[in-house]
């Protein structure tokens, strides 16, 4: 039986997908001050604007393992320079999810699109949305996430699903 919830009784959402994704990299500083359940204060000037990309690999992954420490290099550094809020494969290795600090949609876009998966044609399809937080739980997030330790840093997450809402673009090839 479907869960009644306010979603979708107002029938908001087109399509929901549930994955289990594994988180690598997160900068909790930035996703607290993002978090819009921290500024109830009515005004809309929310002082973080984010985007998360959900990011599907293409069919053929041969190119997956040879590009990936480049992919995590460049990630480490979008994250040094405060535009990487959070960072995960997805637990059955066929994409991934990215959440990018940006004062605009082009310049996340523009992140994306440098990634060496999608220059090295790794990413099948990808989808650019602006991401409000409504609550965070920084304690459940691992603060130990180098990828100096990758293998042994990914915190499992499950049940973190990704919402499309009507009238949201899907990028569907990074060539456009």
């Amino acid at each position: 039986m479907r869960r009644k919830t306010p979603f979708t009784i107002a029938n908001a959402l087109s399509g929901y997908e549930i994955t289990e994704w594994r988180l690598r990299e997160a900068n909790i500083d930035l996703l607290i001050e993002a978090n819009r359940a921290v500024h109830q204060s009515g005004d809309e000037n929310i002082p973080r604007r984010l985007f998360a990309n959900y990011a599907k690999y293409s069919a053929d992954k041969s190119r997956l393992a040879t590009v990936r420490p480049m992919h995590w290099e460049y990630n480490q550094t979008l994250e040094n320079a405060g535009k990487l809020a959070l960072a995960g494969t997805f637990a059955d290795d066929e994409g991934e999810l990215f959440v990018y600090n940006a004062v605009r949609r082009g310049e996340a876009m523009s992140n994306l699109k440098q990634d060496p998966f999608a220059l090295a044609g790794v990413f099948a399809a990808c989808e650019l949305l602006e991401w409000l937080i409504e609550g965070l739980n920084p304690d459940l997030l691992a603060t130990n996430l180098s990828l100096g330790t990758s293998k042994g840093a990914f915190r499992k997450m499950s049940a973190i699903g990704t919402a499309t809402s009507r009238g949201e673009e899907t990028i569907r090839s990074l060539s456009d």
